[in-house]
C-alpha cells in the first residue's frame, strides 16, 4: 500500500515580514493587481492639489500577519477611508480583512472591502465592511468599467467619503474599441487638430501618389538628427493596442511610440481593441483603416487575427506593411540575460503566431519594471517601462519602409538574404520554410 504524503500551506506561510514604512494619509487603497494601483495613482496625481492625502499598497507585500500588524498600526488606523480590492475574496487575505474590520469599527473608519472579480459577490467582505451595500456597489462599478475617467471619479468619491466636498460622477462605460490620443484619452475622431489623412497611403496606390503634389495642412515636425522628416502631408500609421492597457492607465509604451513617430513626420493614430477576434473590434478597425488609408500599421496585439488558412485577413486587405511590436510582460534584465530574449510562451504569442498574418517583427518597445517609491503615495509602481532606444529603432524602421514605398520602383535598392540549411548544400531557403528547389 502506498500512502501519499501531503502538506498544506497558505501564502502567509511563504511570505516574509515586510515593513512598508508608510506614513498616514486620509485615503488608503490596497489591491493585489498592479493595474488597480496604477490607475488610482494616475488619477490622484492628475488632481493631487485638490485631493486629500493618499497612500497605495500592494497586497502581495502584506501577506505576512506581522506585515499587516505593522501597517495597520502605522497607516490604516489613522485613515478616514480604506479601500481594499482582494483578488480571490475574503479567504485570500483573511487575517488582513479581520484586522481592518476590527480597527475600522474601533476607530470609526469607513472601510470598503471589494472582490477582485467584478462579477462575484462575497458576503463576508460585505459584512466586514463598514460602508452600506449601495456604496460598496458604487465603488465596485468604477473598477468594473475601468479606465482613466472612472479611476478619476473613484478617487473623487473616496475624497468625498474622507470628508471633502467633492463633485462625484457616476461610472461610465469604456467602449470595447476606439481611438486614443496621449494626454486626451479616448477621443471620438483621430487626427483632430493635426492633419487630414493622406489619400492613398498604401503600396497599391503608388502611381497615383507620385503624380500628385501633397498639400501640407500643418507644418511637419522636424525629425531627429540624421533622419529628415517625411515631406508633404503626414503619413498616417495606426497603432493597435489592447484596451486593457488603457483601462490600467499603463499606456506609456504607446505614448512613447506615438511621440517617436511624430518626430519623424508621421501621424500616428492609436486604436485600442479588446481583441482582433472580437467582431465589434474587427469591424471598427476595418472601417478605420479604409478611412485613414494608412502608409503602414503598427500593432502591439498578440497572436494572429484568427482567420482560416487561405482566407484574406484584415491586414491583407489593408495592403501595407504591418509591424509587430512587443509590450514585453517581463523585466528587462531577464530579457537581456536570456539567450532567446523572451520566454517561450511570449515568443509564441508575440513572435511566432503573429507571423501567420505576415507581420514584420519590429521588436520589444517596453518591459515591466518598478519605479522609485513615490513619496506622495508611498508606493512603488510596477508597470510597462518604454525603452527609448527600442522605440526609436521601431520608429526609424517604419519611416524607412514608408520612404521605400514612395521611392519609384526603378530607384529602389533591395537586398535579399537566403540562408542555407546547415550541412545540406543546395537547400537554399529551406531554413526559413521556403521550398526553393521546387
Amino acid at each position: 500500500m502506498h500512502i501519499l504524503t501531503t502538506t498544506s500551506a497558505s501564502l502567509d506561510d511563504l511570505a516574509e515580514p515586510v515593513d512598508l514604512r508608510q506614513t498616514p494619509a486620509d485615503i488608503v487603497a490596497l489591491s493585489f493587481t498592479d493595474s488597480d494601483l496604477a490607475g488610482l495613482a494616475a488619477a490622484w496625481k492628475a488632481d493631487a492639489g485638490r485631493l486629500p492625502s493618499m497612500r497605495l499598497a500592494a497586497l502581495r507585500d502584506l501577506r505576512h500577519p506581522m506585515s499587516v500588524d505593522l501597517w495597520v498600526d502605522s497607516v490604516a488606523r489613522h485613515a478616514k477611508i480604506i479601500l481594499v480590492r482582494i483578488l480571490g475574496g475574503y479567504d485570500w487575505w483573511r487575517y488582513g480583512c479581520d484586522q481592518l474590520a476590527s480597527t475600522a469599527r474601533e476607530r470609526g473608519i469607513k472601510l470598503a472591502l471589494l472582490p477582485g472579480e467584478c462579477r462575484d459577490e462575497d458576503l463576508r467582505l460585505i459584512e466586514a465592511s463598514t460602508l452600506p451595500r449601495e456604496e460598496l456597489d458604487g465603488l465596485l462599478d468604477y473598477f468594473r468599467e475601468g479606465g482613466p475617467a472612472n479611476m478619476s471619479a473613484l478617487v473623487r468619491r473616496l475624497a468625498r467619503l474622507a470628508g471633502q466636498d467633492a463633485v462625484v460622477a457616476e461610472s461610465v462605460a469604456v467602449p470595447k474599441v476606439g481611438y486614443y490620443e496621449p494626454g486626451r484619452g479616448v477621443v471620438p475622431l483621430p487626427l483632430e487638430g493635426r492633419v487630414r489623412p493622406q489619400a492613398g497611403g498604401g503600396v497599391l496606390s503608388e502611381a497615383r501618389r507620385l503624380k500628385e503634389t501633397p498639400r501640407p495642412v500643418v507644418p511637419t515636425p522636424p525629425g531627429p538628427a540624421g533622419y529628415p522628416p517625411l515631406e508633404g502631408e503626414g503619413r498616417v500609421v495606426p497603432i493597435l493596442f489592447y484596451r486593457s492597457m488603457l483601462l490600467a492607465a499603463d499606456v506609456a509604451p504607446i505614448d512613447a511610440l506615438f511621440e517617436a513617430l511624430r518626430q519623424r513626420g508621421i501621424n500616428p493614430v492609436p486604436i485600442f481593441v479588446s481583441s482582433l477576434k472580437d467582431p465589434a473590434s474587427l469591424a471598427f478597425v476595418e472601417t478605420a483603416l479604409a478611412s485613414l488609408k494608412p502608409a503602414a500599421i503598427v500593432t502591439a496585439t498578440a497572436f494572429a487575427s484568427g482567420a482560416e488558412p487561405g482566407v484574406e485577413t484584415l491586414f491583407d486587405r489593408a495592403g501595407v506593411p504591418v509591424f509587430q511590436v512587443i509590450v514585453a510582460p517581463t523585466r528587462r534584465d531577464i530579457w537581456e540575460s536570456n539567450q532567446r530574449g523572451l520566454a517561450p510562451a511570449d515568443l509564441a504569442m508575440h513572435v511566432v503566431v503573429p507571423e501567420l498574418d505576415g507581420r514584420i517583427l519590429a521588436g520589444a518597445i517596453s518591459f515591466k519594471g518598478e519605479s522609485e517609491i513615490d513619496p506622495a503615495l508611498g508606493h512603488r509602481a510596477f508597470a510597462n517601462r518604454p525603452e527609448p532606444d527600442r522605440v526609436a529603432q521601431v520608429a526609424d524602421r517604419v519611416a524607412a519602409f514608408i520612404r521605400l514605398q514612395e521611392t519609384p520602383r526603378a530607384e529602389r535598392k533591395l537586398a535579399i538574404l537566403m540562408p542555407d540549411y546547415p550541412s545540406a548544400p543546395g537547400r537554399t531557403g529551406y531554413a526559413v520554410g521556403l521550398d526553393v528547389p521546387s
